[in-house]
């Protein structure tokens, strides 16, 4: 399959910011959002999403996003809203997202604190929760890497507390900015649209004191 041959060439442009309007994101990720992505390119990313899972079967890890608490109080979260909110990407295994608080709860005090434990400890300070939601359950430790990365593309590094950009592999290496954006773009409305069904995980500081706790664990286990 020519995973590349249906994409456009044009360049990224990309607006750093904070990352709050239409303006600040990829350009596909805007299209998605204003609801003009192109059909034609929806139903190849669909393909090229069949084919990366051939290409890397397994089934031990996952993706998650990590949310700011404005989200969790809209009754109705539309995909722009949940789009604003996101600021951490992630994959793993297991409890993986768990280890970004339990960190964050080790780092509390530390005056050099980065930017995703900060911003978990400044939501908690505040009284609130952070949303978590955990997407694309049950792929492999290349797939969910790949989507973690291009996710990070579309919405764009400098909006996110993430450290590094995560790494494309495969054919997925080869990609333009471009088609990145366009997979990363259809990974996020993949995201909300199981967000939708499976509803957003509240994650509070008590909670992950008591995390060993198993009944707390299984929270993070679907």
């Amino acid at each position: 399959m020519q995973l590349l041959e249906i994409f456009s060439k044009k360049p990224l442009n990309v607006t750093h910011g904070i990352f709050k309007d239409i303006s600040d994101r990829s350009e596909e990720l805007g299209q998605m959002v204003s609801g003009c992505f192109p059909t034609d390119v929806w139903q190849e990313m669909e393909r090229v999403d069949e084919q990366i899972k051939l290409d890397f079967p397994g089934t031990t890890a996952h993706c998650y996003l990590l949310l700011h608490p404005t989200l969790l109080g809209l009754e109705d979260v539309k995909f722009d809203n949940f789009v604003s909110y996101i600021f951490y990407v992630g994959k793993g295994t297991g409890f993986r997202s768990l280890h970004h608080f339990i960190e964050a709860l080790q780092k509390e005090n530390d005056p050099y604190i980065d930017s995703k434990c900060g911003s978990i400890v400044s939501i908690w300070n505040s009284g609130q929760e952070i949303g978590c939601v955990k997407i694309f359950v049950g792929v492999s430790s290349t797939v969910a890497q790949i989507k973690e990365a291009a996710m990070i593309k579309a919405l764009s590094k400098h909006d996110l507390t993430n450290k590094i950009e995560g790494s494309f592999l495969g054919l997925s290496n080869i990609w333009n900015n471009k088609d990145k954006c366009q997979y990363g773009s259809f990974c996020i409305r993949k995201a909300y649209d199981q967000m939708k069904k499976d509803d957003i995980k509240r994650v509070s500081k008590s909670m992950v004191e008591l995390f060993k706790d198993p009944e707390t664990r299984k929270l993070f286990s679907h």
